[in-house]
This record gives C-alpha cells, structure tokens and sequence, in this order.
C-alpha cells in the first residue's frame, strides 16, 4: 500500500474518532445543561425542585431524612409552627400548592398575651384589611403537600430519601451520594447544585476550606423545643381548640429568662415553642433528667398548662433541643455550587421570616434565572448582591425580638410602645403602617421595614409627648383627631433621618413665614422700605 493511501486511511480513521468524540462531548454538554442537583428536599429544596422543573430541567434531589408521606421526619418534635406572611404566597402559588396548603392553616387574627397571674389582653395581628393575615401551620404539613406535589413531576424530579452526600469538592463540583441501600455514588456533570440542606450545610462546610470564605455563628445560649396543647375530643369524635382560636399565644413572664408561645395547628392542636437556657438554673439541662422537676416548675409559673398540657410527659420524653443561633457567610457560591436558604443564613424563629425569606429567594433566584437566560456565572453573584445585605439584617432582627419579649416586656416604656402601636394599628390604618405589618403582610424590601422601626419609635415618643392623655384615649378606644394629625406625618415614611431633615428645614421655614415684625409696631423712627430714585 503506497504512503499516501495509509496517510488517507489513517485519516479517516481520525476523523472518525473525531466524529465520536464529539458526539460524545455534545451528549454530555447538553445532559449537564439540563441538569440540576439540589441537597436537602426541605421546603427551599422541595420548592426549587418544582420551579425548575417546570422549566424542563431534571432535578436530582437529595434528602438524608426519610419520605414525610411514609414516617415522620425527625424535625417533627423540635420545630416550631411556619407562620406563612405575603412573602412565602408567590413561591407556593407558583408551585401550584398554594390552595393545597391553606387547607392545613390555621388564620391568625390576633395575638394574646397570658400573664403570670393569669390575666390576658389581645392585639391586632393583621394587615390593613381582613385579607392581610399571618397562616400558622405545621412544617410537617408543609413537607407532605409539597412531596405529593413533586410525584406530579416524576418524570423531571428524580428524588433519594434517606441519602447522606458527602465529600463534597468545590474544585471538580462533585459531590458522593449514599444511598439507603448502602450504596455509594460519586455525582457530578450537574449545570448548578443547590445547597438547601440547612445551617450545618454539607456544601457549606467544603467552602470553609477554601480561600476568601467567610463564616461565623453566634449561639445564643438558648433553645427551643415543642410541647403540645391538645386538641379536645368530643362525643362524636370531633376535634376543637380547648382555647381561643386563629390566636397567637405569648405567655410572657418577668425574671424567668425564658419564653413560651403558642400556634395553633387545623386539628384544633396549639404546637408549643419552649425557649430556655441550655445550660444552667431552669434550663433544658437542669430539666432534662427529672420530669417531675419540670411539671412542677411548669404548673408553678404557668399555671394553665397544668390543664391545657395533659400530655406534657409525652412530649418532654420525645424532646429534642434546637439552638437559637445566627449565622452568616460570604460568599454564598464557589463556581456552580449555591448555597441558599438557612445553608446562607440561619436565625432564630421569632420573626417568622425565615421560612417566609427563604421562599422570597426561590422566587428571586427563579426569576433571576429568566433575566440572565440561564447563565448561572450571572445568576449565582447577582442573587449574593440582592440578598447578602438584606439577611444579614433579618438575622439580627428576631434576635431583637427575642430580647424584648424575654427581658424588656415588663418595662412600662415596652408596655406603652405596645400598646400605642395595637392602638394605631386599629384605629388609624388609613395613615399608620406598624414595622411588623411592613414585614409580614407586605413584600416591601426588608431594609425599608427595618427602617420603619425607628420611625415608629419616634412617632410613639412624640405620641407620649403631645398627647399625654393617650393612654387614657388606648383605654377608651376612642379616636382623637390630634392622633390622626400627627400619625399622618409619618405616613410611607422608613428613613428617620431625613424625615428629620426635611421636618427640621419645614419648621424653619414655617418660622420665617409665621415671623411677627415687632420693629415695625414699637421702633422709633422704623420707615417702611421706600427705595429712592
């Protein structure tokens, strides 16, 4: 065979290979880029799960607890009640399980306050109109409509309960998976993963091993778990609150250092969050080991559970103890690996808004994806710059919360600020948007509503100032016009220090308008100006 045949022949055979090789490539190219990886099939993870594979994309979900519609998950007996605001809506009405969920909801219309001598009042708890409401539910009910939901996408959602991943390496972007059956996998070629999986995020802790990865956590010293009141069963075998329903419970104490609240649950069950030390004198520590010890402090400084808990046992020998925490890092990406939900940011539950943040940032990541037409090198940075500052605040805010309610209620001037604010809240609506209202009933940008904080503060001091009979007027209900004049000012108003500014040089101007020309009246031999030709 001459040389250039063989030269020929070779060549065919190289460009053959050639050929297969990228087909090859193409193949995996466009697998990768309809595939996504999601850890954690919590509410964030089951959420992200659907919206993306409404767009056509196959999910491989990955969930180390088991399915919630075969056992219960082991969150079940140290999680509070979801409180779901406006800002959770979009994200579960995209899902399609928006209905579905309300069905297992309770309304929340008011707040009540039991005090340690067993005394009571409520405050509103609501937006402007009867619509603007606050829905307590179990994070159990939330997790089985959501699993029901993902069955009706089998063919996009591939999803491994009770699969532990591991070995995570931020250089390859891959990731092993274990599954149930003992079986190990080493997962990669993914488009983007998403780590939903949590403050102690397995994703999260491969980028503490990398350069320019910040992280910190800040516990608290205090806790949290569930207790129960029942519901009661009647003759016919029917369910009912044995206490007043679509309520909020607080039973607030002074010297305790402790907290409990109350959420009612669609079966006529209030779920309880317990808050305690951790370690010493009237703590889960000091409890732990001897119920009776316990009871007795229970029925001693509150006094209704010994009839409304019936269960108590129960529930304290299945307790589990969940730290308050904070936790914040930076950045939240390293190539296509995303952390988000409380993998980015963790808070304690007082202000309802983890859930209701985390679903916020499903939508934003969702539509962020439609914006930059898939590009996750856009997509990743941009959700850090849009959420980054806006958490860090949230965390710090239920940290707040807590301190007020645990410490600070018993402070005539908490009692007051309290009470002006029900007080504004229900009979100057027209004019007056309280910081809480901002939060939970409207999807208003968070450093607006934070802002709003310390316009409310001043607002209540000038109240207090102005209209020293105002607690007489909270007493009686009654409108006051002089009230409604001085609200109105600080109607859409959330940044404090230019309101004063501009209210600073209004004033000013208002005093050379309003200035009284005494010259003119008493000085001798004041002539008015005649300017001379």
């Amino acid at each position: 065979m001459r040389q250039s045949e063989i030269l020929i022949k070779n060549k065919g055979q190289i460009d053959l290979s050639l050929y297969h090789l990228t087909q090859h490539l193409i193949k995996r190219f466009m697998e990768k880029n309809n595939r996504l990886a999601i850890i954690g099939a919590g509410p964030v993870g089951s959420v992200l799960s659907i919206l993306f594979a409404q767009k056509g994309y196959n999910i491989e979900l990955f969930e180390k607890r088991p399915n919630p519609l075969e056992t219960i998950q082991s969150s079940e007996w140290r999680s509070t009640n979801f409180i779901l605001g406006l800002r959770s809506h979009e994200a579960l009405q995209r899902c399609g399980v928006f209905e579905e969920i309300q069905k297992f909801c309770v309304r929340l219309d008011q707040m009540k306050f039991i005090l340690q001598n067993q005394d009571e009042f409520d405050i509103y708890f609501g937006g402007k109109t009867e619509k603007e409401r606050s829905y307590s539910i179990n994070r159990a009910e939330i997790q089985k409509v959501l699993a029901r939901r993902i069955k009706d996408f089998s063919e996009k959602i591939e999803v491994n309960y009770s699969t532990k991943v591991f070995n995570v390496d931020v250089q390859s972007q891959t990731f092993q998976a274990i599954y149930q059956d003992g079986k190990v996998q080493q997962k990669g070629d993914y488009e983007q993963i998403f780590a939903a999986d949590g403050t102690f995020s397995v994703v999260k802790q491969a980028f503490i091993q990398q350069p320019g990865f910040s992280y910190s956590i800040q516990y608290s010293g205090y806790g949290y778990t569930e207790l129960q009141i029942p519901a009661m069963i009647d003759e016919n075998g029917g369910r009912k609150f044995r206490v007043q329903e679509n309520t909020f419970f607080n039973w607030a104490r002074n010297g305790l250092d402790m907290s409990m609240m109350g959420m009612p649950n669609y079966e006529g069950d209030i779920n309880i969050g317990l808050y305690l030390k951790v370690k010493g004198e009237n703590s889960f520590e000091y409890f732990k080991q001897d119920f009776k010890l316990f009871e007795e402090f229970m029925h001693k400084n509150y006094p209704d559970t010994k009839y409304l808990m019936p269960n108590m046992k129960e529930f304290y020998d299945n307790s589990q103890i969940t730290r308050l925490l904070n936790m914040k890092c930076s950045p939240w990406n390293f190539g296509n690996l995303l952390l988000i939900g409380d993998s980015a940011h963790s808070m304690n539950p007082f202000s309802g808004q983890g859930f209701n943040g985390s679903m916020e940032e499903c939508v934003l990541i969702a539509d962020l994806f439609e914006k930059f037409r898939g590009d996750w090198s856009k997509i990743n940075p941009a959700f850090f710059q849009l959420r980054k500052d806006v958490t860090d605040k949230m965390n710090d805010f239920p940290d707040a919360q807590f301190s007020i309610i645990k410490d600070k209620f018993n402070d005539p001037d908490c009692q007051i600020g309290i009470m002006i604010t029900d007080y504004l809240c229900r009979l100057y609506g027209d004019v007056f948007d309280s910081q809480n209202q901002l939060i939970r009933w409207t999807t208003t940008d968070y450093n607006i509503c934070l802002g709003r904080g310390q316009v409310q503060a001043h607002l209540i001091n000038e109240l207090r100032q102005k209209v020293p009979e105002i607690l007489i007027l909270i007493k009686a209900n009654q409108f006051d016009q002089r009230v409604y004049d001085i609200v109105s000012q600080y109607k859409g108003v959330h940044n404090l220090e230019e309101f004063l500014s501009e209210k600073n040089n209004q004033d000013q101007k208002k005093s050379q308008d309003d200035f009284e020309n005494l010259f003119e009246k008493y000085m001798h031999g004041y002539q008015k100006n005649q300017p001379k030709l």
